[in-house]
């Protein structure tokens, strides 16, 4: 949340990103290669047993590339609503 506070959103989401492929890889209880790209860790995800889960990391990659590729930030609220749900979701403290 700073980050974005401090006018570096894409860098919020970059690590926001990281967060979630760390939490989604101990979930589906599977050890990524290093730099694995956003399709490897969507398959990944597969292996999560929680359908929420799925479906959340799903949302955190298409986001991180709609703003690392198409260069398309989320609107403010849009990344509090997605920042607490995963805090929530994943148990990050804030």
């Amino acid at each position: 949340r700073r980050l974005w506070s401090q006018g570096k959103p894409r860098h919020a989401l970059a690590l926001l990103y990281r967060a979630s492929v760390e939490s989604m890889a101990s979930r589906a209880e599977v050890a990524l290669p290093p730099g694995a790209t956003e399709s490897e860790c969507l398959r990944a995800s597969r292996r999560m047993p929680d359908e929420e889960d799925r479906r959340l990391f799903a949302r955190m990659v298409r986001v991180w590339q709609y703003a690392a590729y198409a260069r398309q930030l989320p609107a403010q609220a849009e990344f509090d609503e997605l920042l607490a749900h995963l805090q929530r979701r994943y148990r990050w403290l804030a």
